[in-house]
């Protein structure tokens, strides 16, 4: 018969590892804590269950997997307002307390036999068979498995598990493995409920369980450094996106910076820089000097907002005329463009020219431009200067040679 002292102790042991393992939860889980009075009413339920499991005499296996659907409908009845709180968080808490109890119970209770040197069934959930003695160690395994949930409340560990919990990519693994061990555990539970006296089995319930419950805190450790890698991962395609993002940027700068802003075409600069390039290169080239014709007119006559619209088209028209991705077009100043053209044909250069004016002849009679304008130009080849500066000159004087004579011919 169970005297009320093992009543009594057997209700203490275990109301103290209910306690350490509520307490255990709301840590590991970064919730509010959970109040001693929930606790106790949450304990006096479980203990509840668990002497009407022994008067029923119902299976081991039964009684453990009852003993964790409690503990996880129970916090998740706890957490339910937690939003940040998954249920994968909780089921994994409820696991591994679950395990730390059934695992230190069956070592207890396999140490128990083997000192007593009584069968492992005489310890099965058979309550009312007046030889059995499982009292003893279950008062015994329920305080050691409340000092270990106690010890992860202050220790390395709880940290490792509030960081995979917050990390959560690999609960899907972690909760895997977990099962499996649970299993393993569920399993063992069968030997008492073999017949005979056989020491071997004894003691393969005692190392391999030994081992299955340090194996929890491997596999802890385990998935915290992976969710560390695919922390570090993420944190590495974040940076990798921000560099690349500003890289994307910069070169955007650099195409706003290198452009100019009414007609699209390179900047001065950009041009300058290409012609010290191409000079130092030594590659032929030729080098355009152009300028509209009757700027001052427009500008005298309809506004400088039309000057600038004749600019903006003149622009376009010298940009597609030239090859796109090997020719620089770029806007010098006021009505004034540079066209740098890899070739040693100044024919094909003063072919793309005169194409430009033929193509704001044909925006005028369209009517898309409404003001008379054209370009003159001055062509230089590389050879005939040894600076760019000198080359410049030498088709600006050009383009003014042209200019006086078109001017003549228009007088005439």
């Amino acid at each position: 018969m169970n005297t009320p002292s093992m009543l009594l102790g057997s209700a203490l042991t275990y109301i103290f590892f209910h306690y350490m393992f509520y307490r255990m939860a709301g840590e590991v889980l970064e919730s509010e804590k959970i109040s001693r009075v929930k606790i106790i009413l949450l304990f006096l339920c479980n203990y509840a269950l668990m002497t009407t499991y022994s008067v029923l005499q119902i299976n081991l296996i039964i009684n453990w997997a009852l003993i964790f659907a409690f503990f996880l409908l129970s916090l998740l009845i706890l957490f339910r307002k937690d939003k940040d709180i998954e249920t994968a968080d909780i089921t994994a808490v409820a696991l591994i307390a679950t395990i730390v109890g059934l695992s230190i119970n069956i070592i207890a209770r396999c140490c128990f036999v083997l000192m007593m040197d009584i069968p492992l069934s005489s310890l099965n959930n058979n309550s009312l068979d007046p030889d059995n003695m499982k009292r003893y160690p279950v008062i015994a395994a329920f305080f050691i498995s409340g000092l270990i949930l106690c010890a992860m409340r202050r220790s390395i560990w709880k940290k490792r598990l509030q960081f995979i919990f917050r990390e959560h990519s690999n609960m899907k693994v972690f909760l895997l493995l977990l099962f499996v061990v649970m299993g393993y555990h569920v399993l063992v539970l069968l030997l008492f409920y073999t017949p005979g006296n056989d020491i071997s089995l004894k003691i393969w319930g005692i190392v391999p369980n030994a081992f299955a419950l340090i194996s929890v805190f491997a596999i802890i450790k385990f998935v915290e450094r992976f969710s560390e890698l695919n922390q570090y991962r993420e944190k590495n395609r974040y940076e990798r996106e921000a560099l690349l993002k500003e890289m994307h940027e910069e070169e955007e700068l650099e195409e706003t910076a290198e452009a100019d802003v009414m007609t699209g075409c390179k900047t001065r600069a950009y041009m300058e820089k290409a012609l010290r390039a191409a000079m130092e290169r030594q590659a032929p080239f030729l080098l355009c000097f152009a300028d509209m014709d009757g700027l001052k007119k427009v500008n005298d006559t309809w506004g400088h907002e039309a000057g600038d619209h004749c600019i903006r088209a003149v622009g376009k028209v010298l940009m597609e005329a030239s090859r796109f991705g090997t020719d620089v077009v770029a806007r010098f100043g006021g009505d004034e463009f540079v066209v740098l053209m890899f070739s040693q044909e100044p024919e094909a250069m003063a072919k793309r020219m005169e194409e430009a004016n033929q193509r704001l002849r044909s925006m005028q009679e369209t009517g898309e431009l409404r003001f008379p304008v054209s370009i003159s130009y001055g062509i230089a080849c590389r050879q005939e200067a040894q600076t760019w500066e000198e080359l410049l000159e030498i088709s600006d004087e050009r383009m003014y040679r042209m200019k006086k004579q078109r001017g003549a011919e228009r007088k005439q």
